[in-house]
């Protein structure tokens, strides 16, 4: 793969989200769901990238689509996983207050 090559990949990159950001610019896309579309992309682009350059790359590329994902399902189920913690942190500190007094 020569330079030319990665520079064109990488400018593929750039271009695309610029595109995103326009996306959001006009209001098709909210901020969070492109940050996820925009880590995506990097992610595919460095895995590529462990494809023909550097085998270290394909398992970044990797991670940071794990951390995508991660991502989208953390803010799937948030208030699913804070709530009940949330609720149990409260009652730690009420009985934690009882018991001093």
């Amino acid at each position: 793969m020569t330079i030319w090559h990665e520079l064109v990949q990488w400018l593929g990159l750039a271009l695309a989200v610029y595109m995103v950001s326009v996306f959001v610019n006009i209001g098709l896309m909210g901020r969070f769901e492109a940050g996820l579309v925009v880590l995506t992309l990097l992610a595919l682009n460095i895995f590529i990238n462990g494809i023909y350059i550097e085998a270290t790359f394909f398992l970044i590329g990797i991670l940071l689509g794990f951390f995508a994902l991660a991502a989208a399902l953390m803010a799937e189920y948030l208030y699913t996983i804070i709530l009940p913690i949330t609720i149990g942190v409260a009652a730690l500190l009420v009985w934690i207050a009882k018991k001093r007094l």
